[in-house]
């Protein structure tokens, strides 16, 4: 009997010690909410640990002009399970699982879009290509390359009807981003033409990760042309966002 009941305070206070544990551990990850400009343009709504100000945890969203462009959440500042992302139409672009690094669903891009792919190798009528994928999607995706790019000081105040703006990525085949252009062309004197170098290093790992292109199953480089615009004084943005 003394045996028994040893034993059954035994559990009691392990039970004790785990929902203590468990109340311990809630307290910990309590969340406060958080926002911030990803762009001028762009707000991100967010929740971070009350006791670390700077870890992201639970849900997370982006807005353009209040039109949500992403919806998803973290984790310890890690984007975590199935991710949705919109364009500017409200449309579902794609899904992403964070979790294990798969692609759930991308939409068919249209002639509209101000996204072209470019592969360096001769294409047969009979080969099976894709393009090159973004995790993030066709907007929220890129965000972070156009807050990378400043105008050249010597350019600052250029008339923005006569310059086009063009973002050049280049992927390689282990879905890696290589390199990154801005193309800055005068639609008067091409002898104006300027093209801007960026620093990839300045980049996180997963903003320079990409699902590669294929051709016939094979994964190829390729080269990503964005059409942007003028943006204030010194910024670019995406030509269709307003």
């Amino acid at each position: 009997m003394t045996n028994f009941n040893h034993t059954l305070l035994s559990l009691k206070s392990f039970t004790v010690i785990l929902l203590l544990f468990a109340w311990g551990k809630g307290l910990a990850q309590q969340t406060e909410k958080r926002d911030s400009k990803l762009t001028p343009q762009v707000k991100e709504e967010y929740e971070v640990l009350k006791s670390d100000l700077n870890t992201r945890q639970g849900t997370y969203v982006a807005f353009y002009k209040k039109q949500m462009l992403a919806a998803g959440r973290y984790n310890q500042n890690k984007k975590v399970g199935s991710w949705t992302f919109f364009n500017l139409k409200k449309e579902v672009i794609q899904r992403f699982n964070y979790d294990s690094k798969t692609l759930i669903y991308e939409a068919r891009e249209d002639s509209t879009s101000g996204f072209k792919y470019i592969i360096d190798k001769p294409i047969a009528d009979t080969d099976r290509v894709t393009k090159p994928i973004k995790p993030g999607g066709r907007y929220y995706g890129y965000l972070r390359y156009l807050n990378l790019f400043q105008l050249p000081k010597d350019l600052i105040g250029i008339n923005n009807d006569l310059f086009d703006y063009t973002i050049e990525l280049l992927i390689s085949p282990y879905g890696r981003l290589a390199e990154y252009k801005v193309h800055i062309q005068s639609r008067l004197r091409p002898e104006e033409d300027e093209n801007v170098k960026m620093n990839i290093n300045l980049l996180s790992d997963e903003e320079k990760t990409f699902i590669p292109a294929t051709l016939n199953k094979e994964s190829i480089s390729s080269r990503i042309l964005i059409r942007c615009r003028l943006s204030g004084t010194d910024r670019i943005t995406f030509w269709d966002m307003k």
